[in-house]
């Protein structure tokens, strides 16, 4: 929209004149107009200026002034930061246009004011200057108080005051509901289609009614910045003003919830915005966070005023504040709203009898906060402010001697908006009343051919406001915002302007009628250009007709608009073509229907045609104009082969194509055994999709064990399963996405089972450690100890015949066939002989040979088996035992003496061990005494003694 009315443009042309006087005057630099929303233009000159004086009291001031120094900074020690104000000069002569982005004169009415200010901080220590402003004539400095006294600085040519750079705190209060996670959940939780905050100010109907939505007006939020991940914020133009991140983040939630009222969309089936089609300025000017608070300076709010102004916003939305009446606002508001800015802040949440700056300032429209049902909330601020005694000597003097605050109310309670985490929270305080109005502002700029004045803008809120008590008052203001009652405020006549194009395509029609018959028969008709462009002009507002649009060759169109008076509408049609044609999308493999395809038909454009059903896509608006056209149909699918044919569509008939897409992958399998990795050939293999459905892939899988199919590149997981003889079904599960060829690696377990049981041949029980294997056409298979000597060999294929072969440690191996049947068992019993020799010499005390002795070997575990010989006359017999290492104990009996046990080193395997054992006479056998007793049994003492340390 225009940015220059007829009155601002000679306000410019006088203004052009007097700085072309100035410049005559003065060598003063004038910064050029330069930065684009998108670039974002800096805040004024921001140059530090530093001393490098080395006295501390070098000011010599060029005049003896009045300057006010603010009581908060007297008597301070230390550095300060202070705001440094100058004598006002001219505000704003110049408007600002969308291609002249900083007011001149301002600027160097600033350039020349500050130029003391500016050799002051170049000479003195302890005086620096950290940003200077022409939004208002004032700089933001860091004064050390123990090197420069505030007098002095006050002393300086053309300073009216200084004053502290106040914190600037949030104008919400601190309960809010926590956010829920997400569009698909907000839709389920938040409600209606738009927020109850809408619904109050009638926004609904100023969007479905008068098709105002805030495109072409420009709204910045200066706040905590704000988060455009959010689905339902976008943020065209981006400042942190603490330097912080280049790209737009929120340093709490509040900014986004803000910028989420005046601009956001409806992402969670929710409209949270006033203004979802404007365009959206956000300034991070509050970002030292904690618990929930931000805080930030009055020169930050400032600077992002000023960079607002420079970016052509059309309103600055300002939901912040600080305690008393901040004088450097003044000027401020006042230069950006003749700048063509308007400025909205909130009140305060301090109740009534009390306010906050920049919501305090006369110029400002300040803003207070109603429930959902129209009530004034108890926090919200308000008061009637003594002109003199809250301003003194910087009020302008245009200023009445006493006003009140707020202006205006506006939903702020429970208001729902959008979170910094992605989700939706409801917030309440003037913070959220604040840009409701904004918005608001932004759909009245958007929805008129000129700029508004800003006092046009304030008229029209103040008499069209509803809700309030009567009298203006410190608690309603002038009522509670109505968006439909002030757009509808107005002139008489109206344009309706848009495009005809093909709904499909959205090609331009040329030379459609565009007709407009108002309900007592008047009529108003137009023809579209060659970009099919109309525009009626003239047409008396604030009423009702029927829009029809015809074309040859298309289906007509009627549709009810309403014309705003003042305004021109926008109503863009698309006419449907008259023809009709169905594809039919088939999987080659699966055989089902495609619900997921493209089909296109292109012939003067390309006509999508859309999914009906079981692989049915139809398009029923194919323009034939009057003669047969061919078109080109061309079938795809994701993970598919595409295909094309060539179709006639006549007027008013069907044409029908049918296509059996193959897929575009390949699927590799390859079968093996689980146990032994061998190739599996021969075996079936279905393929199926997570739905149920599956094919059978025509070919078995080769001698070495692969099969490769074409499938669907989906992505999608499937299941293959492979089926052999001998074997359980084996499946295995692979996802395949467009192009790719993924192999499928089957392992299949055989449905037999053998068990062996392994005996110890001269212990008799169990053999335990032992390793049993069987050997068949797919490899050899390992058993597994079950218990007490019972291995079983499973899964084996069945349908095989198999080697069994078993070692043991100590035994001698021993070698089976069994043969097992398709899903049968096999089983055997095998006794292992050990693979040690234990030759035993029986003598008695004279080393004579004992005959007809037998011998007990004994395992530590207690368990025992008797030599199947007896000694012979050469008093020898030999038994086998496992060579395991074990040391056995030999028990000798024989008639006639005493039993004797002796035990043996351990006996590793394959080993002989010679043991010779002694037994000694009985007592009362003939021929031997008592003396010859006793040395017999010394001497089995000894040979026991000599075993031991053996």
């Amino acid at each position: 929209m225009s940015k220059f009315p007829i009155g601002r443009r000679r306000l410019f042309a006088l203004s052009l004149v007097a700085l072309l006087c100035t410049s005559l005057l003065l060598p003063v630099a004038v910064a050029a107009a330069g930065d684009s929303v998108a670039d974002t233009v800096a805040p004024g000159n921001t140059d530090r200026y530093v001393s490098t004086a080395t006295e501390t009291d070098v000011i010599s001031p060029e005049r003896s002034g009045s300057a006010q120094i603010d009581s908060t900074l007297e008597g301070t020690d230390g550095v300060v930061e202070a705001i440094v104000r100058f004598e006002a000069g001219e505000t704003a002569p110049t408007p600002i246009s969308t291609d002249q982005t900083e007011p001149t004169a301002l600027r160097m009415t600033a350039n020349r004011s500050q130029s003391p200010l500016e050799r002051a901080a170049e000479t003195t220590a302890g005086l620096e200057i950290e940003q200077q402003f022409w939004l208002t004539n004032a700089a933001q400095v860091r004064i050390d108080t123990d090197r420069v006294d505030l007098e002095s600085v006050a002393a300086i040519d053309g300073v009216v005051e200084i004053h502290a750079d106040a914190a600037v705190e949030l104008t919400t209060t601190t309960n809010a509901t926590a956010s829920t996670a997400g569009p698909a959940e907000a839709a389920r939780r938040l409600g209606g289609s738009y927020t109850n905050g809408l619904e109050q100010l009638s926004i609904p109907e100023v969007h479905e009614k008068y098709g105002a939505r805030g495109a072409g007006a420009t709204v910045a939020v200066l706040d905590t910045g704000a988060d455009d991940t959010h689905p339902d914020v976008q943020v065209d133009g981006w400042r942190d003003f603490s330097g912080g991140s280049s790209t737009p983040i929120d340093y709490n939630t509040h900014g986004t919830h803000v910028a989420g009222t005046v601009a956001g969309g409806s992402a969670s089936g929710t409209q949270i915005g006033v203004a979802p089609e404007a365009t959206l300025l956000v300034g991070a000017v509050l970002t030292d966070c904690s618990d929930g608070s931000c805080v930030g300076r009055t020169s930050d709010v400032i600077a992002g005023m000023e960079w607002a102004v420079a970016n052509g916003a059309d309103v600055i939305s300002l939901s912040l504040g600080s305690e008393g009446y901040t004088a450097s606002y003044i000027s401020a508001v006042r230069n950006a709203e003749a700048s063509g800015t308007v400025v909205v802040a909130g009140a305060g949440n301090s109740g009534d009898g009390i306010s906050t700056s920049p919501g305090n300032v006369y110029d400002v429209i300040s803003v207070g906060a109603v429930d959902e049902y129209g009530r004034v909330t108890a926090f919200s601020s308000g008061e009637t402010i003594d002109t003199s005694d809250a301003w003194g000597r910087d009020a302008p003097s245009e200023w009445p001697n006493s006003y009140l605050v707020p202006t205006i109310v506006a939903p702020g309670d429970r208001v729902l908006s959008a979170a910094a985490d992605g989700g939706y929270v409801r917030k309440r305080g003037t913070s959220m009343a604040t840009p409701h109005v904004a918005g608001v502002i932004a759909l009245l700029q958007g929805a008129t051919d000129r700029s508004l004045e800003s006092e046009e803008i304030k008229t029209v809120l103040r008499e069209t406001a509803a809700g309030s008590t009567g009298e203006p008052d410190t608690r309603y203001g002038h009522g509670i915002v109505d968006a439909t009652a002030a757009l509808e405020e107005g002139g008489s006549f109206a344009t309706v302007e848009g495009t005809v194009s093909d709904t499909v395509t959205d090609d331009p029609i040329e030379s459609a009628t565009v007709s407009l018959e108002a309900p007592d028969g008047t009529s108003y008709e137009t023809t579209a250009d060659f970009g099919g462009g109309y525009d009626l002009k003239g047409v008396p507002g604030d009423r009702k007709y029927t829009l029809t649009v015809t074309a040859p060759g298309y289906e007509s169109t009627s549709e009810t608009v309403f014309l705003p008076a003042d305004e021109r509408t926008r109503r863009d049609v698309s006419l449907a073509g008259n023809g009709e044609l169905e594809a039919v999308l088939e999987d080659a493999q699966f055989g089902n229907g495609l619900a997921n395809g493209t089909v296109n038909a292109t012939a003067y454009g390309t006509y999508p045609l859309v999914y009906q059903g079981d692989g049915v896509y139809t398009a029923d608006h194919v323009p034939s104009r009057g003669r047969a056209n061919e078109y080109t149909l061309t079938a795809t699918a994701p993970g598919y082969e595409s295909e094309r044919r060539a179709v006639a569509v006549t007027d008013g008939q069907r044409a029908t194509e049918r296509f059996e897409l193959t897929g575009d992958a390949t699927l590799e399998v390859v079968a093996e055994d689980a146990m032994t990795g061998t190739a599996v050939s021969n075996a079936s293999v279905t393929i199926e999709r997570p739905d149920g459905t599956a094919f059978d892939v025509d070919e078995s899988t080769a001698d070495d064990g692969v099969l490769t199919t074409p499938v669907p590149g989906t992505d999608t997981e499937y299941t293959v399963r492979v089926a052999a003889d001998g074997y359980e079904t084996a499946t295995a599960t692979v996802t395949v996405a467009s192009g790719e060829t993924v192999t499928a690696n089957v392992s299949l377990e055989g449905d037999a089972v053998i068990a062996v049981a392994l005996e110890d041949a001269q212990f008799g029980d169990g053999i335990t450690e032992a390793s049993v294997e069987a050997t068949g056409d797919r490899g050899t298979y390992s058993g597994t100890h079950e218990g007490n000597g019972e291995y079983v060999l499973e899964p084996v294929p069945g349908g095989d015949e198999y080697a069994i072969n078993v070692t043991a440690a100590g035994y001698v191996n021993d070698a089976r066939t069994v043969s097992v049947g398709t899903n049968g068992a096999a089983s055997d019993r095998i006794v292992l002989e050990g693979d040690a020799t234990l030759l035993v010499t029986v003598v008695d005390e004279a080393d004579e040979p004992v005959g007809d002795a037998t011998v007990t070997i004994e395992r530590p575990d207690g368990a025992s088996f008797t030599a199947t010989e007896e000694s012979n006359a050469n008093g020898t017999l030999e038994a086998t035992v496992p060579g395991s290492g074990t040391a056995y104990a030999l028990t000798v009996d024989a008639q006639g003496y005493a039993s004797e046990t002796v035990s043996t080193d351990s006996v590793p395997s394959g080993a002989t061990e010679s043991v010779t054992v002694t037994v000694a006479t009985v007592d009362g056998v003939p021929g031997f005494g008592v003396p010859v007793a006793a040395v017999a049994l010394l001497a089995t003492l000894a040979v026991s003694v000599s075993r031991g340390r053996a």
